[in-house]
């Protein structure tokens, strides 16, 4: 067993998630969407900060820009290891031999916003239909908010607030 994927804050610090615990989160249940066991994933997450050079490599931009080719040389090189199967499943090959991500895990990277130093800014959260909630930790404490107004999503009324709460 290993250290935990996800950073996370002890109980008693006050919050339990910081925004790169979330975005970590966020990205890996894309790639358990894709496919992927745990048990697969965590190799993988290791060779990437082994080569990227960052701790936290599923909140990072770098994961989405230089991750698939670090994952493809990986499989590529690795054999018919367990390990060189899931970075496998994570990247796809498509014409003219240009390596991305699986669709799922892509579609997920998308909808985080990078600061410039390619830390997670901005997670817009998929559950809310075309209403764009987001988790921005500069805005409304780090809670969701409504995007365009920077209201809280908790505060919102009626049938929205229950669509909001049971999706």
């Amino acid at each position: 067993m290993g250290e935990p994927i996800v950073t996370t804050l002890p109980v008693d610090a006050g919050a339990s998630i910081l925004l790169v615990g979330l975005a970590e989160g966020y990205v890996l249940v894309a790639i358990r969407r894709a496919g992927v066991p745990l048990q697969r994933i965590r190799p993988a997450l290791d060779r990437l900060r082994d080569e990227l050079g960052i701790e936290h490599v599923l909140a990072s931009r770098k994961l989405h820009t230089d991750g698939a080719e670090v994952l493809y040389d990986y499989a590529e090189h690795a054999g018919d290891t367990p390990e060189a199967r899931s970075a496998r499943e994570l990247v796809v090959v498509v014409r003219n031999d240009q390596r991305v991500f699986n669709e799922i895990v892509d579609s997920y990277l998308m909808r985080i916003d990078f600061y410039d130093d390619q830390w997670a800014r901005v997670i817009h959260l998929p559950k809310y239909g075309p209403t764009d909630v987001v988790v921005d930790q500069q805005r409304g404490f780090g809670a969701p908010i409504f995007a365009n107004e920077g209201s809280a999503a908790r505060n919102s009324p009626g049938r929205l607030q229950a669509r909001l709460r049971y999706r």
